[in-house]
């Protein structure tokens, strides 16, 4: 068997092409009322083999599933993978879960899709090689649902050629004649070897590029064959910022090859590089190298502070692709799909300088990112895109190419890629250097509009199975036993608020006859009930005219929150003594800022609607403590109920967010807003600022990973698989930061995020259709599915921040209006004027009727107050140090 050199002295073993079409073999074929040794656990109510195949009913108990006798005619052959494909036809879930090996786990398994329609299909997806012995198991539902299996076949998957990679070699430097220039990004390349470069800044190398590619094709006769870049000779030329290498190459079929790279300076310390192929005739392409570049290489090796690659891994000083999030083969993320990721951008920062890597995504390359390179072992870092990505001729996290690309002769094909560079403590800023230099994407369509948006989530209040006799479930699960229905007076909030907004007025008189019916029920329930994800309180007793009953409740709770805050800032994480599982085990410390800063969630309120001075004073110090504490951490550890403490979490930079907006309010200090613009850009990195699956449909982007992890290390796994109620709970946040900006380009960038992050919030609600679901936000979202899955979630969690998206006023306003002055009140907010012992500001209500406005930080009662024009009475707390007034409409409150 030959080999060739490639990839930093890859070895390629040569496989003709036709050996990837393996033969399939039928492991069962269930049609014609066979069910060979199949059966199903007690949650399935029958198992009926039939001409069409086994029909499985599933009872509406959680998790059935049917499981079958040894597998027997297996393939044979020299193969690793498995493509496994289903025929079937099911009715309600979106996915089913097939299981294999001797024993059933969780990290050996894989999801199929299904349209849950009765509709016959096949679906398929990649296994490890079964062993004799081994078994299948699926689980067809969650709880109730109809299943019927046709068939299960397997095809082998045999790699055109099998990698095995070797150290690259460390350029020297004064070989490397051919330089540019860009800010103080410099880069250094040799005059006659493809790749054989370095990129240094102030004086110090920060990454080396690849001398030994090849780009691997198919001949003739279906043979692998190289062409090593490092032996084409090169021809350099320079224009103005920019620096091209040519090259041309006649491979043993006769086909002329050009090739170039061209080195473009960018504005700040950026360098643009394109590498360009063209062929005179048409060939299948094995792999191409567009870049490979080793961050580290000849200067500071596999050291590093932090690395990011946005979507997918967020890291301190740790390896890449360990198991602290995630464990079993999901916990490898060196080469991902393409849907994985949020937006192309891998960086690394280290001694106080990042390095950035940002592509072209549009042409799905194969993103490989290892931090340190366990890959080539270069003791450095790895950062690099080859062509075939995943789902194009790869398999994630397998270097290996199962199928070419064709290429069509005397066509360009090209990448581009940026590295940037600059000086800063965390990755956060080549995040912002990314957004910098990209604008965000347009908005998705949200095409029905802002009226059938309205009618859509009035809908989930009114008609979904979320309602039940004046309660509501926070989600809807088949089992009514969990997120059962409960007095939720946030809903009946909303609902007004809808009513006020509508134009169809026979809607607008459904729910305000709904609200009358449930409205007597509610004085004797309380007003302190709610099941939206982000709620807070205050706002549903101003509604009520009760602002005071929950300052008086809330006080105790603050303070108490404060006092449990240790001295060093931070809230320590303790397994419950009957948890399955201790989530702290894999973080290296016992707290982290998503834990702690949610526990300070009833203090960030209290102190924004209280102005006691004794009170903001402990709160800006307990704040300060969190902030030096977790100052350029990663937001993690918000979601300890079933997620890793370690895992980075997008929570975890919302409820940050949080506390500095809240401390800026109450204190005017700008160092707050500093440290909110940090946490803002953290949680980006969770959002897709790209379509991630336009091949199968439009909905993705502005979605939002929840965190970089597992449910219990193991599954669900969470990245490439939106929630977007953590999304909107991050979007909040944005719209209360936004909102104190003195930078209007900044409130505009702030604005279009939140907006797009409401918008696919919408986009992915379960629609009219769905009677049961018909309003409700998905807990999950499959992107290949264009379908959600999970808990549906009541409408109140897309209804926070609904209006702004649409360029409509706040449903619940604050606004510190001047130094430690806080003003909260049920609609917009507005032109704040202090002078000559003259306070005034606009407000436009939205209730129906009297709604209680609160103010905070006036320091004393004002001696009159006047609405429209007219006195009108209120309620000083000297306890709170809290004004609180009721009223009703649009006008100039005027505080004397």
């Amino acid at each position: 068997m030959k080999h060739c050199s490639t990839f930093g002295m890859l070895m390629v073993s040569l496989l003709v092409a036709s050996a990837f079409a393996a033969e399939t073999v039928t492991l069962f074929d269930f049609r014609g009322s066979q069910s060979h040794g199949w059966r199903g656990n007690p949650r399935v109510e029958s198992i009926t083999p039939g001409p069409e195949g086994l029909h499985v009913v599933c009872s509406g108990a959680e998790d059935p599933w049917i499981e079958g006798p040894p597998c027997e005619l297996l393939p044979d052959g020299e193969y690793e993978m498995l493509k496994l494909e289903l025929t079937f036809a099911n009715r309600g879930a979106t996915s089913i879960e097939v299981f294999y090996g001797p024993r059933f786990v969780a990290d050996k398994s894989v999801r199929l899709a299904a349209t849950g329609d009765g509709a016959w299909q096949s679906s398929s997806a990649l296994i490890p090689r079964l062993r004799p012995g081994d078994r299948l198991r699926i689980d067809p539902a969650q709880y109730e649902g109809e299943f019927t299996l046709a068939g299960i076949k397997v095809t082998p998957l045999i790699p055109l050629f099998n990698t095995d990679f070797s150290k690259p070699e460390t350029p020297q430097v004064e070989q490397l004649t051919q330089t540019l220039s860009a800010g103080e990004l410099i880069l250094r390349h040799h005059p006659q070897r493809w790749g054989d470069f370095i990129l240094e800044r102030k004086g110090r190398r920060l990454a080396s590029g690849q001398a030994n590619d090849a780009i691997v094709v198919l001949n003739a006769v279906g043979q692998v064959a190289c062409i090593a870049l490092n032996e084409l000779e090169l021809n350099w030329e320079r224009q103005g910022n920019a620096l091209r290498c040519t090259a041309s190459h006649q491979d043993a079929d006769g086909r002329t090859w050009r090739i170039s790279r061209s080195f473009q300076a960018q504005y700040g310390n950026a360098i643009a590089i394109h590498t360009s192929i063209r062929l005179s005739a048409a060939a299948d392409i094995v792999n191409v190298p567009w870049l490979t570049l080793f961050p580290g290489l000849g200067s500071y090796g596999s050291a590093k502070d932090q690395a990011i690659f946005a979507g997918v891994e967020y890291l301190m000083d740790e390896a890449s692709s360990d198991t602290k999030d995630v464990r079993g083969p999901n916990a490898i993320r060196r080469l991902v799909s393409n849907h994985k990721i949020c937006f192309p951008l891998m960086a690394i920062l280290q001694d106080r300088q990042w390095l950035a890597l940002s592509w072209d995504e549009s042409q799905k390359p194969g993103p490989i990112f290892d931090s340190p390179d366990r890959i080539h072992n270069s003791g450095a870092h790895l950062f690099a895109l080859w062509s075939p990505g995943v789902c194009q001729g790869r398999i994630e996290n397998d270097f290996n190419v199962y199928e070419p690309m064709r290429w069509d002769g005397e066509r360009d094909y090209g990448m581009t890629t940026v590295v940037s560079a600059g000086d800063g403590h965390s990755v956060i800023d080549a995040v912002k250097d990314y957004l910098q230099r990209n604008q965000l994407p347009p908005l998705p369509e949200y095409a029905a509009g802002y009226q059938a948006a309205l009618a859509l989530l009035a809908a989930g209040w009114l008609d979904s199975s979320s309602y039940n006799d004046g309660k509501w479930r926070h989600a809807v699960v088949p089992d009514p036993k969990n997120f059962a229905a409960q007095p939720a007076a946030d809903a009946l909030v909303f609902l007004a608020w809808i009513a006020s907004e509508t134009t169809d007025t026979a809607l607008a008189a459904r729910i305000r006859e709904r609200l009358a019916e449930l409205l007597p029920k509610y004085a004797e329930l309380g007003y302190s009930s709610g099941v939206s994800h982000g709620r807070q309180e205050l706002f549903v007793q101003m509604y009520f005219n009760r602002a005071l009953s929950w300052l008086d409740r809330a006080a105790g709770g603050a303070r108490d929150a404060l006092t449990k805050l240790r001295p060093d800032g931070s809230s320590p994480y303790v397994a419950s003594a009957t948890a399955k599982h201790d989530y702290g085990v894999t973080h290296w410390t016992d707290h982290a800022n998503g834990l702690t800063a949610n526990r300070l969630i009833l203090p960030v309120h209290y102190a924004q609607a209280a102005g006691d001075p004794a009170f903001r004073a402990d709160f800006l110090a307990a704040v300060d403590r969190v902030l030096d504490l977790y100052r350029y951490d990663a937001p993690r550890g918000a979601q300890t109920w079933e997620i890793a403490l370690h895992t980075p979490d997008i929570l975890g930079a919302a409820y940050m967010l949080k506390l500095c907006v809240a401390a800026y309010r109450v204190s005017a200090d700008e160092k707050y807003l500093r440290e909110a613009e940090y946490w803002a850009l953290s949680g980006v990195p969770f959002v897709y600022l790209i379509d991630p699956v336009l091949e199968h449909g439009p909905l993705g982007r502005y979605g939002t990973i929840a965190v970089l992890g597992a449910t219990s290390w193991r599954a669900p796994f969470w990245i490439g698989l939106p929630v977007q109620w953590c999304g909107l709970v991050y979007r909040n946040e944005l719209l209360h930061y936004l909102t104190e900006l003195p930078d209007r380009e900044k409130q505009k960038f702030w604005q279009q995020l939140a907006n797009g992050i409401t918008i696919a919030g919408l986009q992915m609600t379960y629609p009219l259709s769905n009677n049961a679901l018909q309003g409700l936000l998905p807990d999950y979202f499959i992107l290949a599915r264009q379908h959600g899955g999970g808990p549906a979630i009541n409408p109140g969690t897309v209804l926070h921040g609904f209006p702004q998206a649409f360029g409509k006023a706040a449903i619940f306003g604050t606004k510190a209006v001047a130094p430690g002055i806080v003003v909260h009140a049920l609609g917009a907010i507005s032109n704040w004027q202090d002078a000559n012992g003259r306070r005034e500001l606009e407000l436009t209500l939205w209730p129906e009727g009297p709604s209680e406005v609160v103010i905070s930080g006036l320091g004393k009662e004002p001696a009159a107050l006047h609405w429209q024009g007219k006195p009108v009475t209120a309620q000083w707390s000297e306890k709170h140090q809290t004004l609180i007034v009721s009223l009703s409409g649009k006008g100039r409150l005027t505080l004397e």
